[in-house]
């Protein structure tokens, strides 16, 4: 990296729009060497904050302008933008890696779900819910939203999940660009049958367990429940076709 005076900062064209200066400063060439690119926000030419400054200035603009979520902002700004004081992070997530590793194979002999398989190389898992996939021939045909309202009866923590596909909103199914209005953007109605329709109408959303070995009974009593809603599946389906419902 050339060693350039300090950079000197342009006036932003808007007030979304940030910079990545043309010039490196000692404290962006040392910032490179743990090998992240570190771009930062300044509001005007005498903005005189320094790059960390900077870079807290954008994230803060970027997670209020962006559905962020409160762990997902947290595992943003301790890992990537500060990874030497995030010493506790990657435990964290090989422990979370374990718990989801353990509840798929506890549902293996679960006919009426289909668990989430990880690969061995897969990196992934450390701070997203588990969403295995429901198998509704399996229970008879019972409706995903009777299945949630029994586990639930059992003390459970589950549900739909919150989100839909992503073809289904305005973002992406509309010809308008919402986030850069006259850009030419290529709108597109959902499809059905697809993959992700399947996803959507039969994913169950189950605690991610973060805490092992400490969760493993609560994960054993998780799958043991599921178990049980297959013995009683003659019940559940009765239930599921009776007045009430």
């Amino acid at each position: 990296m050339p060693d350039d005076p300090p950079a000197h900062h342009t006036v932003p064209s808007s007030p979304d729009s940030g910079r990545l200066p043309d010039e490196h400063t000692e404290n962006a060439d040392s910032a490179a060497v743990d090998g992240n690119i570190h771009v930062g926000y300044w509001d005007s030419a005498a903005d005189d904050r320094s790059l960390d400054q900077a870079t807290d200035r954008l994230t803060d603009l970027v997670a209020g302008r962006h559905r962020l979520r409160s762990q997902a902002a947290h595992v943003a700004v301790q890992r990537h933008r500060r990874p030497a004081r995030a010493p506790a992070f990657p435990a964290r997530k090989e422990a979370r890696h374990r718990c989801l590793r353990h509840f798929g194979e506890q549902l293996g002999d679960v006919t009426c779900l289909e668990p989430v398989h990880v690969g061995a190389q897969i990196d992934m898992g450390a701070w997203y819910g588990y969403k295995p996939l429901y198998r509704p021939e399996a229970l008879g045909g019972v409706p995903r939203s009777v299945l949630i309202e029994a586990l639930r009866a059992e003390g459970m923590e589950v549900g739909a999940p919150s989100g839909p596909r992503l073809s289904t909103l305005p973002l992406y199914a509309r010809p308008e660009n919402p986030l850069f209005p006259g850009t030419p953007k290529k709108g597109g109605a959902a499809e059905s049958g697809s993959h992700a329709e399947h996803v959507e109408r039969h994913a169950l959303s189950l605690p991610a367990f973060t805490n092992w070995p400490g969760d493993r009974t609560l994960i054993d009593r998780y799958a043991g429940v599921f178990r049980k809603i297959g013995r009683h599946r003659e019940a559940l389906v009765r239930y599921a076709a009776g007045p009430s419902r």
